[in-house]
């Protein structure tokens, strides 16, 4: 069963690699964009959710109809963080942690709301992302009253819960865009909803950044 899962989201992150040339190709606009996310997961258990963190990314989309447009955005977060009572193994345990996600995300937006007099377009939308997560702890011990057992059974529990890792999810968004007369540039700001399609899928996210788009 857990091979097949990961054969089905490997599947899903190549199919929307695959996708991504054909967008920049055809791409009526790129941008960059930049943020913050809360992740509201537990990265290893009983130390909470992880918090807040930047984001920084690249976007390319295509008008698809008069009110839809396709985008494929690309996503690096990073947090560095310590824990003193979490659950590695069964056995509570102390350490240091790096997170670091690099995402992928396809999305449709829906032009729901247009203000031609200053120019404004309100929109909302959703999709699938991908992510491509590396999970380092350093430092690991277990507490000293802990009964005594082979340390080499702890350091596999450590290793089993960090390292690389392929997840998958979906998303919905809503989001203010700012054209200017005249100009290729336009700024949007976004808000993102994101979760897992399972209880060990894609971290449960809360962003909202803003950004830059120039139209080719």
């Amino acid at each position: 069963m857990e091979s097949s899962t990961t054969w089905t989201r490997w599947g899903i992150g190549l199919a929307l690699l695959a996708f991504a040339p054909s967008v920049a190709a055809a791409a009526g606009n790129v941008g960059v964009r930049y943020g913050w996310s809360d992740v509201g997961s537990e990265i290893i258990d009983n130390i909470g959710d992880l918090g807040g963190t930047n984001l920084i990314g690249l976007q390319a989309s295509f008008d698809l109809l008069t009110l839809l447009e396709v985008e494929v955005a690309g996503e690096y977060v990073s947090e560095s963080f310590g824990f003193t009572e979490g659950l590695i193994g069964g056995v509570e345990a102390a350490g240091d942690g790096d997170w670091e996600d690099l995402a992928l995300y396809a999305t449709g937006h829906l032009n729901v709301l247009t203000l031609p007099m200053l120019p404004v377009t309100g929109y909302v939308g959703g999709g699938l992302n991908v992510h491509w997560i590396d999970l380092k702890i350093e430092n690991a011990v277990g507490p000293a009253s802990a009964p005594p057992g082979p340390q080499d059974d702890f350091d596999d529990a450590v290793k089993e819960v960090a390292g690389e890792s392929s997840e998958t999810g979906w998303h919905v968004v809503g989001g203010l865009r700012l054209s200017f007369l005249g100009s290729p540039l336009s700024i949007f700001a976004e808000g993102r909803w994101a979760d897992g399609f399972e209880d060990d899928g894609a971290p449960e996210t809360k962003s909202a950044y803003l950004g830059v788009t120039l139209g080719l």
